[in-house]
């Protein structure tokens, strides 16, 4: 992504491993710092997880670990699902 343009990723938030159930927005700012937005209210916790402030838990929205479990060649793979194009701002 460049600078000021983010997406849309399907993930998992249920543990299941098998099936997406939630949606974020994964994006780079003005700055180009990385980020991931996550809707769900929660409290006493960000909606928006910096990559250089928080490093674990935005990798642990984009590495594939909360994705939907798919097969390729008879493997389990973990993906996150993009569900569209970029969007710039």
């Amino acid at each position: 992504l460049k600078n000021g343009q983010s997406t849309v990723m399907f993930v998992n938030t249920t543990g299941d491993n098998v099936n997406g159930n939630h949606y974020v927005a994964a994006g780079k700012d003005s700055q180009g710092r990385s980020y991931v937005y996550d809707p769900y209210p929660r409290s006493n916790q960000p909606n928006i997880l910096f990559q250089d402030r928080n490093a674990g838990a935005y990798n642990h929205y984009v590495d594939g670990g909360m994705g939907q479990t798919g097969t390729q060649q008879g493997s389990k793979i973990r993906v996150n699902v993009l569900t569209g194009g970029t969007l710039s701002y």
